[in-house]
């Protein structure tokens, strides 16, 4: 997600401040557009708990040598450790970052766990922002918090380069040829093709009002 999102607002911080990356990823040539250094960490991306208690301590470690002013994490299981870690070592700003709900899709205790997840994440931060300005209440009624969940400008994670990315008619009007939709509305799901990333709430939605699907 870093070297997707947020490179160029890394590279641009680097400019005065020292830069740390923190993250599972071992190979040293990862990050090479990147200018910040780097620490890895074990920490795995399904639940364990004593991996996940020996990443927090490990964090912690970290986080005492390096003496960081501020924090921030991303992700639902970095945020978690994160947030607790940054909390023990009482650095002063604490950010995280919500880019989407793992509880979202989820029932019964997991949903009940993850949420409460989310709550301590919160709880446990000093800054608290989201990827955009619906998820932002969304969360707040959801987690029944008092925090504000900011924004930056009108969303999006490390924002939009217009330069590169913007509506061109011609890509429009060929997308609609080739699928032969010439007219109505059309809905691009962008994620992977997995229940925690709504792909079958896609497909039940699009059934319950009979509409056409492509998926690719």
């Amino acid at each position: 997600i870093i070297d997707m999102f947020i490179t160029s607002s890394i590279n641009k911080l680097s400019e005065d401040l020292d830069i740390y990356i923190i993250s599972n990823i071992d190979n040293p040539d990862y990050y090479q557009n990147i200018n910040a250094k780097t620490i890895w960490i074990p920490i795995s991306r399904n639940p364990n708990f004593f991996k996940d208690l020996y990443a927090l301590f490990y964090l912690i470690f970290i986080l005492k040598n390096i003496k960081p002013d501020i924090t921030h994490s991303l992700q639902p299981k970095s945020g978690f450790i994160g947030s607790i870690a940054s909390f023990m070592c009482r650095i002063p700003k604490r950010c995280h970052t919500f880019t989407g709900q793992v509880w979202k899709t989820n029932k019964g205790i997991k949903r009940v766990i993850l949420k409460t997840m989310d709550r301590l994440i919160c709880k446990l931060s000093t800054d608290i922002l989201s990827d955009s300005k619906s998820q932002s209440l969304f969360i707040k009624n959801e987690l029944k918090i008092k925090q504000d969940i900011d924004v930056l400008g009108e969303g999006s994670l490390g924002g939009v380069n217009l330069s590169k990315w913007k509506k061109n008619l011609h890509t429009y009007k060929d997308v609609h040829k080739r699928t032969s939709f010439k007219n109505g509305i059309t809905f691009a799901y962008i994620a992977r093709k997995k229940r925690d990333k709504g792909a079958h709430d896609v497909i039940r939605i699009f059934k319950k009002f009979q509409l056409g699907i492509l998926l690719v």
